[in-house]
C-alpha cells in the first residue's frame, strides 16, 4: 500500500520544479535532484549537481538577455511508491513572457525516477520531452 504522505511529497516536487526554475532559484532548485541525478531534456542530457547549475544559470542568461520570463505549468501528475524508489509522470506547459505577452514555448511530459535521500525524496532522473507533433485543432 502506498503512503499517501509520499504521494503529496512527490506531487510537491513537481510544483516546487516549477516554481525554481521560473524564479531562477538556482540552488533551491537543484536540490531538488540526487548527486548524480541525469536530467534529459530536449537538446541535452545533465548529469549531477554542477551540469545542473551550470544549464540553469545559462538559461537565465540566455532568457533575461532577450528580456524573457519563464513559466512553468504542471499538470496531470502520477505517481507511484515502491520503499524508497518512485516513478513519476507529469505534463508540463511552458510559456514564454516578453513584453507581458505570455506564448506557449512547449508541452510535454517529465517521465521520472525518485529516490529517497537522507529521508527526502529527490529526482534521480528526470526526461523531458516535448509533444511538438501536436496538432491542436
Amino acid at each position: 500500500m502506498t503512503d499517501m504522505n509520499d504521494v503529496q511529497l512527490l506531487h510537491s516536487i513537481y510544483a516546487k520544479f516549477a516554481f525554481t526554475r521560473d524564479s531562477h532559484a538556482h540552488d533551491e532548485w537543484v536540490s531538488l535532484f540526487t548527486d548524480d541525478a541525469v536530467f534529459d531534456i530536449d537538446g541535452g542530457i545533465f548529469r549531477g549537481r554542477e551540469a545542473l547549475i551550470e544549464f540553469s544559470k545559462a538559461l537565465e542568461a540566455d532568457l533575461s538577455g532577450g528580456g524573457i520570463k519563464i513559466k512553468h505549468c504542471m499538470a496531470s501528475v502520477d505517481v507511484v511508491v515502491d520503499g524508497d524508489e518512485a516513478r513519476g509522470r507529469g505534463d508540463f506547459q511552458f510559456y514564454t513572457i516578453k513584453g507581458g505577452v505570455p506564448t506557449l514555448g512547449a508541452l510535454g511530459t517529465y517521465t521520472d525516477r525518485f529516490r529517497r535521500v537522507g529521508g527526502q525524496w529527490k529526482i534521480a532522473e528526470r526526461v523531458g520531452r516535448n509533444d511538438t507533433d501536436l496538432n491542436p485543432v
